[in-house]
């Protein structure tokens, strides 16, 4: 097998268990819930060894930073912190280990490889959402319902005597990181980049509408919700408004006409609404509040976090599994708090400034393709996973795989923007024109200088 054909399996094998590994952790082999916690591990590690042989490894300053940084933080854990080697390793596969596989995915992918992916995850979504209806429909403690560790235990309660139904994935988190990515692709799809895969997009539209309810997530409805508003945005700047409102419209139609002639749909959108409706007096501090202490916590931890912080790993759920034998939440609500707490002052800044800067990064490659190539592809994913790189919690490690594989996919379609070659008779990406490339910028506006350059015939 040739060596990047190898790294391409890999990352395919990293994007499959990424899907199922909450299956095995419930149903197939939950006495294996623990263990199973890193199962990607070992293919991230295969996947490093292949791109080192093929010199494809990320060579650049990103690497010399997280190199210093896991050092240090697994110094500072053994030597000043809770000392306890487990959770320290566990603490550098969450903040350290996956993140190089980001610039491997976006120098080994081609447009034909995210196309393809793009279809496997708009697929998937039809079985997923699947699950999720009969997990919504079934008592508590089905088996269908069982959470992490198989039979006891059990999912987020909803309303209404309905639980949260994950599907595949182990928790809610997942649809909520999940469905954001698979829209994205969706409205690629439909805005006329992917032509005779739009049945499969429909499809997976029909499903991602179905999920918001049923899942009774907000987190869900607003990760989709963020995906459509750009992909709007994007739709109206491209120039061709006239096309892509008939299009919408086709597609408002069809979901307005299907979604709620499916039997569950009624009585899982007053199950919503009804968690809304409970929680009006709530809203701001459970979603802007919320969302605002993702970022705000950090002060309070940076505070009473000694000098050299509590130690690598010791924030997470694990941790709690591995010092005391009992789950248990974070002492930290948000990420960035668990990130001060762990890693101190120092360090732990200077970590939050790395993720701050991987997230700029991705944002001004998507805006370059977006603005170049009048390809919105990148922009559409990181819109999906965004939040989720700079201030996601990446202890569960479904939210880790999101926003690592997001974060690649994102780097990947913006390298991959100006590539022409198709899957056959599936797609139609026309090669942009100057014109359609000088328009963009102009309809945009002035940008930064260090995000705009040039463009040359």
């Amino acid at each position: 097998m040739k060596p990047q054909l190898a790294i391409k399996v890999l990352i395919w094998a990293y994007l499959v268990l990424l899907i199922f590994e909450g299956s095995l952790r419930k149903w197939i082999v939950p006495g294996l819930s623990g263990p199973l916690l890193i199962i990607r591990d070992p293919v991230v590690v295969a996947i490093y060894m292949a791109a080192a042989s093929n010199r494809v490894f990320p060579q650049n300053g990103a690497m010399v930073v997280l190199g210093v940084l896991s050092a240090v933080s697994a110094i500072f854990a053994m030597v000043f912190g809770h000392g306890n080697l487990g959770v320290m390793l566990f603490g550098l596969h969450v903040n350290y280990l996956h993140v190089p596989l980001i610039w491997i995915m976006g120098s080994v992918l081609t447009r034909r490889d995210l196309l393809w992916i793009g279809i496997f995850l708009m697929v998937i979504a039809i079985p997923n959402t699947t699950l999720m209806v009969e997990q919504y429909n079934a008592p508590f403690d089905a088996k269908i319902n069982w959470g992490a560790g198989g039979e006891g235990t059990e999912q987020l309660s909803g309303t209404d005597g309905h639980i949260r139904p994950p599907g595949f994935f182990t928790f809610i988190t997942g649809p909520a990181a999940f469905y954001p990515i698979v829209a994205a692709f969706i409205i690629y799809a439909l805005l006329g980049k992917m032509q005779l895969v739009r049945i499969v997009a429909i499809g997976a539209a029909i499903a991602t509408a179905l999920a918001i309810p049923v899942s009774i997530s907000r987190s869900v409805m607003l990760g989709v919700g963020i995906v459509g508003v750009t992909g709007a945005i994007c739709a109206v700047i491209s120039g061709k408004i006239a096309g892509n409102v008939i299009k919408i419209g086709v597609l408002v139609a069809v979901l307005a006409i299907i979604v709620p002639s499916i039997g569950v749909f009624d009585e899982a959108l007053g199950t919503f609404t009804k968690r809304w409706d409970d929680s009006t007096s709530d809203v701001k501090t459970d979603i802007g509040g919320r969302w605002a202490l993702g970022f705000l916590e950090v002060f309070d931890f940076l505070d009473s976090a000694p000098f050299f912080g509590f130690g690598i790993g010791m924030g997470t759920n694990a941790a709690l599994g591995l010092t005391s034998g009992q789950r248990g939440y974070s002492p930290a609500e948000s990420e960035w708090g668990r990130i001060a707490g762990e890693l101190g002052p120092v360090v732990g800044v200077i970590y939050l400034g790395f993720r701050c800067w991987l997230t700029w990064s991705l944002w001004v490659a998507a805006w370059r393709a977006w603005r170049k190539y009048a390809d919105s592809l990148a922009l559409l994913i990181l819109s999906a996973v965004g939040l989720n790189v700079i201030n996601g919690q990446w202890g569960p490690p479904t939210q880790l795989g999101f926003a690592i594989f997001g974060a690649g996919l994102v780097l990947a379609a913006a390298k991959s923007a100006e590539e022409t070659e198709v899957l056959p008779g599936a797609v139609d990406v026309p090669a942009p024109t100057v014109e359609t490339r000088r328009r963009i910028p102009t309809q945009l506006g002035e940008r930064p200088p260090s995000v705009l350059k040039p463009l040359r015939r």
